[in-house]
């Protein structure tokens, strides 16, 4: 089994990180000064570029790629903090694929709509949380019941909570009386490959902060030698390398598994977000760490990798969630 990439799957990768560079630079995500940014003018071209369909069949509308082609796209999404919406979108395609809803499917393909993405039940008074839906046409739902898409039209945002970044809005609902347009029960095929998809993202954070710490540890200097000579700052640099190395081998993976169509597919995207997971939280809190006082600062962006990584912690369950669905694995236990 050969979990390297071949050079179209990097070319693949590169195009859709140059996008999401010119379209997302950091320094635009971390202002203040502006209203925040709207996914509606770019929509129609991600569409037109496939990024919608990456996965699915031709016949569905889809490019026909593989898992493995799709999670080096959504590594780069995390990497260069790409919209959550792009996720959300391909998520929802894979579901009207199942569901047969060949129109709606189509509407998301060609980025007509934009989809929104929900959390049944982690807010303490009862509400849902809405990520990224004050621009969405439709949220898709995902909770105890499965995964859902629902219309935005007519439904009441409660806004009391600051956004997380200029991308990400932070908002509460209550949806469960919101008729599903489609739906699928818990432990479906699109679910596994969502959470494959949002382990790849996480990846793609832990790489990067990984590359920003030891890029300032090669240039700052104190007592005039370079940071990264002392131990202490080496010793971070080399954890938060294994860190990424350890979460992206684990979604290369799983993602041969699932175009295998192996049955320990779904166990593997759970062990993927799991371990993308404590890779990119730890690796962008730490760092922080290593840019010193700086690193603190709103201006410098390391904070954006952190909120990020905790929003795609509690997507599609979160932490606990995960470790309990890991554990009740039949096979897991003698």
């Amino acid at each position: 089994m050969n979990i390297l990439p071949t050079a179209e799957q990097r070319e693949i990768a590169d195009a859709i990180a140059a996008v999401i560079r010119h379209d997302y630079p950091l320094a635009r995500l971390a202002a203040v000064d502006t209203e925040p940014v709207s996914d509606r003018e770019r929509w129609p071209a991600y569409g037109e570029l496939g990024w919608f369909g990456l996965g699915l069949p031709e016949q569905l509308g889809g490019v026909g790629c593989g898992a493995a082609e799709e999670v080096m796209a959504f590594r780069e999404l995390g990497r260069h903090l790409g919209p959550l919406g792009v996720f959300a979108g391909s998520v929802a395609a894979r579901l009207t694929a199942e569901t047969a809803d060949d129109a709606l499917r189509a509407r998301i393909l060609t980025g007509e709509v934009i989809i929104g993405w929900a959390e049944e039940g982690l807010d303490a008074t009862g509400d849902d949380l809405v990520l990224a839906g004050t621009d969405a046409d439709l949220l898709l739902v995902h909770g105890p019941t499965g995964l859902g898409l629902v219309d935005t039209t007519g439904l009441e945002l409660r806004d009391d909570t600051p956004d997380l970044d200029r991308q990400i809005s932070v908002r509460y609902a209550s949806l469960a009386a919101t008729p599903r347009l489609a739906e699928l029960s818990p432990g479906s095929a699109v679910e596994a490959r969502a959470t494959l998809f949002a382990a790849a993202m996480l990846a793609g954070i832990a790489e990067a902060v990984r590359d920003a710490a030891i890029s300032y540890a090669t240039v700052r200097e104190q007592f005039g030698v370079p940071i990264g000579s002392f131990q202490a700052v080496k010793h971070r640099c080399a954890d938060m390398a294994v860190r990424a190395e350890a979460a992206w081998a684990t979604v290369s993976y799983a993602a041969v598994l699932l175009d295998e169509k192996d049955d320990s597919a779904a166990a593997l995207a759970l062990a993927a977000k799991l371990t993308a997971t404590d890779a990119a939280v730890r690796s962008a809190q730490e760092s922080i760490q290593v840019h010193g006082g700086i690193g603190f600062t709103y201006e410098q962006g390391a904070h954006l990798y952190v909120r990020r990584a905790h929003v795609l912690d509690h997507v599609l369950g979160g932490r606990r969630r995960h470790l309990a669905d890991f554990l009740a694995i039949p096979t897991l236990l003698p």
